[in-house]
């Protein structure tokens, strides 16, 4: 399990997910004290993007060798990517394993136009999620999955919308950033506090159309923040 967040607006995005590592196996799913990092991000043009997974976090360590075989240039690119995860994931799985529970895939990208094109999907069956450009409301794809913590759910993805957003107070990208973290820091221990497979410690990465660059867990070093 995983908690996954994702976090938009017109200037920068942020994507973050938990370090939580389980171990599923036929006896059904069960904690581990390892923790990883379960981001790729890659900078290279003309589609700078980053691509986490959920539930088979194993499924985002592809991603590199993937890439290095297949170009991301664009959204058709980055939609085709989720499908060779989601057929890497079957193949290394037996199905009896990969059936137990959802793994939610996420990629989001800065494309050639300066648009931000996000894509995500449940790689068990490749039921999408939620695709395209220049979204809108913050979303958590994964954690709070619970019926009984829905209305959890909804209040953190409205706090990160409003957070991350410009608003009447003329917030710096900066201070909405930190007001971001924030709000990230306090969805991911609550849901830790909920859920034993959920970590209250996560990694993010922002994207900025400013220097269309990524930065893992620090702030960005383009003028818009300083």
């Amino acid at each position: 399990m995983t908690m996954l967040a994702l976090a938009f607006s017109p200037d920068f995005c942020v994507v973050a997910a938990d370090r939580a590592v389980g171990n599923l196996n036929a006896a059904g799913l069960s904690t581990t004290a390892t923790k990883n990092t379960k981001i790729k991000h890659f900078n290279e043009e003309p589609m700078p993007f980053i691509a986490t997974a959920a539930g088979f976090a194993e499924a985002v360590e592809l991603v590199p060798d993937i890439v290095k075989y297949n170009s991301i240039k664009s959204p058709s690119d980055l939609i085709g990517l989720a499908e060779v995860l989601a057929k890497s994931m079957k193949k290394a799985l037996e199905e009896d394993l990969w059936s137990q529970t959802h793994t939610t895939s996420c990629t989001l990208a800065l494309t050639a136009d300066n648009q931000f094109f996000v894509h995500s999907l449940y790689l068990n069956d490749e039921e999408v999620l939620f695709s395209g450009f220049e979204p809108k409301k913050s979303v958590i794809p994964a954690g709070f999955c619970a019926p009984e913590h829905r209305a959890q759910k909804e209040h953190w993805q409205e706090m990160l919308t409003e957070a991350i957003m410009s608003n009447e107070q003329k917030l710096t990208p900066q201070e909405r950033l930190n007001r971001v973290l924030e709000v990230m820091s306090n969805a991911f221990e609550e849901c830790a506090s909920l859920n034993q497979f959920v970590s209250k410690d996560f990694d993010y990465c922002v994207i900025t159309k400013h220097d269309r660059k990524i930065s893992l867990n620090q702030t960005p070093t383009n003028s818009i923040f300083e």
